[in-house]
């Protein structure tokens, strides 16, 4: 099955590629992985907080104590057992 999304190893290829055609300096193997790593995770976070932005923005949030609320409700957990936030 076909997809626009580029796999993992697409998107690793495509950034070795770009690392080589680049006068960037020479670092190892397990050092562009490591840099990779970095940037895929930071692309995620940003994703992750944009999400949660636009979700916000659409009314599509809650306060977190009734967040909180509904999971205990869900794991059956007392409302005697809350720890506060603080």
């Amino acid at each position: 099955m076909a997809t626009d999304i580029p796999s993992e190893v697409e998107a690793f290829r495509q950034f070795i590629t770009d690392y080589l055609d680049s006068d960037n300096e020479e670092l190892s193997p397990e050092e562009l992985l490591r840099r990779w790593r970095a940037e895929q995770e930071s692309a995620t976070v940003i994703e992750n907080i944009r999400q949660g932005t636009e979700d916000y923005e659409n009314g599509k949030s809650e306060p977190i104590a009734q967040a909180f609320d509904e999971v205990r409700l869900r794991l059956a957990t007392p409302a005697c057992q809350r720890t506060p936030l603080t």
